[in-house]
């Protein structure tokens, strides 16, 4: 298991990547609201949870989910070439209005934001 504080370090340097290369790397127009708020790591690592917020209605909200959906493996990659980590965590991308959201805040405490 990975120490508590390298988690936090390792979320944050994600949140700040993730959020640069939404900004630069993607002429989706559904990306084109879309805040990283929250990365929350599993305690071995391997998967982040994303928590983000879109500027618009819960249709913008529904097609922003869908378009980070279909463009997961390349933000690993972009992650994967921005940082040095063994493995690049699996992406889980969950709304700030989703009752999940919540759920992963209680179960993975304070959120690492940039």
């Amino acid at each position: 298991m990975i120490q508590r504080r390298t988690l936090r370090k390792i979320a944050s340097e994600i949140h700040q990547k993730l959020a640069q290369i939404l900004l630069q790397e993607f002429g989706d127009p559904r990306l084109q609201w879309v805040t990283v708020q929250e990365v929350h790591l599993t305690p071995d690592g391997r998967t982040a949870y994303v928590i983000f917020d879109v500027l618009g209605d819960e249709r913008m909200a529904r097609e922003a989910r869908t378009a980070l959906t279909e463009v997961q493996g390349r933000l690993r990659g972009f992650l994967g070439k921005a940082m040095y980590l063994r493995t690049v965590p699996e992406l889980q991308f969950v709304h700030a209005s989703d009752p999940r959201a919540a759920e992963i805040r209680l179960r993975y405490g304070a959120p690492a934001v940039g």
